[in-house]
């Protein structure tokens, strides 16, 4: 994708999360399945809080969505997140994404606490000059709580047109949009699922999980 939309302002020059290592005092909090989904957690809690893990032991510290996005996405001072991206094509059968566990406070720092997951995904249709983004907040027991679709536009060069964005809520009962939901979740759970795999088989798997999530800069 060489021309970009970001994060509902419509902007260039955005590059998608990669792998970034180990943050020290964010890999001490602690995700435990039964904090959020009781002591007989369902599959699906497990396999959620699993993701939930995985992304504080291998996603990168963020601030990205500390703009405009933050009020409309009601996100705590600062928006810091541990993230991780899965760049596509951005078309609507394979979208630009990323995952992104959202912190209280910055997640390097002692005794930061993780609020909710936020799965975001972008295209472009070149042909109208028009970017769309959609954001599905969850909360720490893998429930949806808040749904946004941004639009906006681009230019003849295809970069996004700054402040262009239009923002319209959805509602996350609806049944296409918990459909939705439900498939960008099932995405992320196996790509940590087969991330977490990789790992285990030796540095050579773990290397070549670690090229699929990666970007080429714009």
């Amino acid at each position: 994708m060489s021309k970009n939309v970001v994060g509902g302002l419509i902007i260039a020059g955005f590059s998608f999360i990669v792998n970034a290592g180990t943050v020290s005092a964010a890999e001490k909090t602690t995700i435990d399945s039964a904090q959020y989904c009781g002591k007989k957690p369902s599959q699906g809690c497990r396999e959620f809080a699993a993701l939930l893990k995985w992304l504080i032991a291998t996603g990168k510290v963020r601030t990205n969505y500390n703009d405009k996005r933050a009020p409309v996405l009601k996100l705590p001072s600062g928006a810091f997140a541990k993230s991780r991206g899965a760049p596509g094509e951005a078309t609507p059968e394979k979208p630009d994404r990323t995952c992104d566990l959202m912190f209280d406070k910055d997640p390097s720092l002692p005794k930061a606490r993780p609020v909710f997951l936020i799965l975001h995904t972008g295209t472009i249709d070149s042909a109208a000059h028009k970017g769309k983004e959609s954001y599905y907040r969850l909360r720490l027991d893998g429930s949806p709580d808040l749904a946004v679709d941004t639009e906006g536009k681009l230019d003849e060069q295809g970069d996004g047109i700054v402040g262009s964005a239009t923002y319209q809520k959805l509602s996350a009962k609806k049944a296409e949009i918990k459909a939705q939901i439900e498939k960008e979740l099932a995405f992320w759970i196996k790509r940590a699922n087969d991330d977490t795999s990789a790992n285990a088989a030796g540095p050579k798997a773990a290397n070549s999980a670690t090229k699929a999530d990666s970007t080429p800069s714009n």
